[in-house]
């Protein structure tokens, strides 16, 4: 990937690739400038800030709002991007104690988003509305399970309940599809989980 981009810096796919690897690496700084990079490169694309805005939550860094919002309006509700880019800044919210702001991310993406498909049953999850084992039925395929387990895996733990988060978790690592962000997320709080323990 890297001589990719070395023969053309402008090769986007490259710079996804790339970033995805470091993600799933947990070197965050180095997904987090490649990502940039495609920024830079396609302004109007709202996906690299939704990847950028999952980097900066599972970092922990303040600007992953930012990334949320951004990724949204140049989304505008037309894709997924929104939808889970309304997940990612739900859980940040609620790591810095936002409960409020947390919970409007989910009552705009219901008021806005169009359809019912995948990832709506993890939106209805995370508003109370159905059970984890609900949302997992729903899942059709191991991309869908792989979003699906990273982000009840965060609810359970914003919620303290680390062992059950561990859980799903651990089976993003060893069965989950690793080019989703969803897979770098759930790598990088099975790590924090981890470095906790005496």
């Amino acid at each position: 990937m890297s001589e990719s981009i070395r023969l053309d810096p402008k090769r986007v796919r490259a710079y996804n690739d790339r970033g995805s690897a470091w993600f799933g690496l947990l070197d965050y700084d180095r997904a987090t400038a490649d990502f940039a990079e495609v920024i830079r490169i396609e302004p109007k694309n709202a996906l690299p800030c939704y990847v950028r805005a999952a980097l900066g939550f599972v970092a922990r860094r303040d600007t992953a709002l930012a990334d949320v919002r951004k990724a949204q309006d140049l989304d505008a509700w037309k894709t997924t991007t929104s939808l889970k880019s309304a997940f990612i800044g739900h859980f940040a919210a609620r790591t810095t104690g936002g409960e409020q702001d947390a919970k409007a991310f989910l009552d705009v993406a219901a008021e806005k988003w169009f359809s019912r498909i995948w990832p709506y049953p993890v939106l209805k999850y995370l508003r109370g509305e159905i059970d984890d084992k609900a949302v997992l039925d729903a899942a059709g395929n191991d991309g869908e399970r792989t979003t699906a387990h990273t982000d009840i895996g965060v609810d359970l733990l914003l919620k303290g309940q680390k062992d059950a988060a561990k859980e799903h978790f651990d089976w993003v690592k060893d069965k989950g599809a690793v080019i989703f962000p969803d897979y770098g997320i759930a790598l990088g709080e099975l790590a924090r989980l981890t470095a906790e323990k005496p």
